[in-house]
């Protein structure tokens, strides 16, 4: 089945020096795509020619941002990356035309693919079926029916609250759908604007050389929270659903005492 779908890389003007390693493995790595590849920013525009760069102008939030980019497009549903998630395997196109096929048969408001929430209901083998309060099963890399997407977007957020307070807007929405398995191999790159070691490490493996005078690479004190944050949110996903709420009072409170002061 056809789906009028397209692939959108969401970034900004001052994160522009991670275009090049970006569309560098995103081609190496995906050379047949049949999408079309939108990158999202703010008042400058990538050189790649096989890239269609939509423009927000100057930057308000993140969320505006986003918004003013989506409604200039026209596919239904969008397919969403980050500027600094880098593929590192070759994509596995018969896998993802399988995916795409369920959402063209499902037709979701939203399709995870990344396996982590796994779902709550399944389907088949391959997909399921989130439930409404189920924690972070609104992540924004999947893909989104663009207008569900568009109705759940509220100016003046970040995208990290997004992820945590769209949740509840999302909840009227059933058909928010998983993955039982990883569809990409990605590298999460930067962390707070600055890169982690070991991802400027990997992409020179890959032939790829990051600007290190664009920015920073980050320190070993704020890699590790940076890690206990990732082990936080992995342990409380993986968590059966009537325990999360009072894990999550028992982290915060943590967090507020011990994590903060650090």
């Amino acid at each position: 089945m056809n789906l009028n779908m397209a692939i959108v890389v969401l970034s900004c003007d001052k994160y522009r020096d991670l275009w090049p390693p970006f569309f560098e493995l995103f081609f190496r790595n995906w050379p047949q795509c049949p999408y079309k590849l939108y990158l999202f920013s703010n008042e400058i525009s990538s050189e790649d020619s096989r890239v269609k760069t939509i423009l927000s102008g100057p930057d308000k939030d993140w969320s505006s941002s986003v918004k003013a980019c989506l409604e200039q497009i026209e596919e239904e549903y969008v397919l969403i990356l980050f500027d600094d998630v880098f593929l590192l395997e070759k994509v596995d196109e018969k896998r993802i035309e399988k995916l795409t096929s369920y959402v063209a048969q499902f037709r979701p408001e939203y399709q995870k693919f990344t396996a982590v929430p796994k779902p709550d209901i399944r389907i088949n083998q391959d997909i399921g079926k989130y439930l409404p309060e189920t924690h972070y099963r609104n992540g924004l890399m999947s893909i989104w029916k663009r207008k569900t997407l568009l109705e759940l977007i509220v100016p003046g957020e970040s995208a990290w609250k997004f992820e945590i307070d769209g949740r509840l807007r999302s909840s009227k929405y059933e058909n928010f759908f998983g993955v039982y398995k990883e569809y990409f191999n990605f590298l999460h790159g930067v962390e707070k604007g600055m890169w982690y070691k070991n991802a400027v490490k990997v992409l020179k493996e890959h032939g790829i050389e990051p600007d290190l005078k664009a920015r920073a690479v980050l320190s070993q004190q704020n890699y590790l929270k940076s890690q206990l944050s990732l082990a936080r949110r992995y342990i409380f996903i993986n968590t059966p659903v009537q325990m999360r709420p009072h894990l999550f009072k028992i982290s915060d409170f943590v967090r507020n005492k011990i994590y903060k002061k650090w």
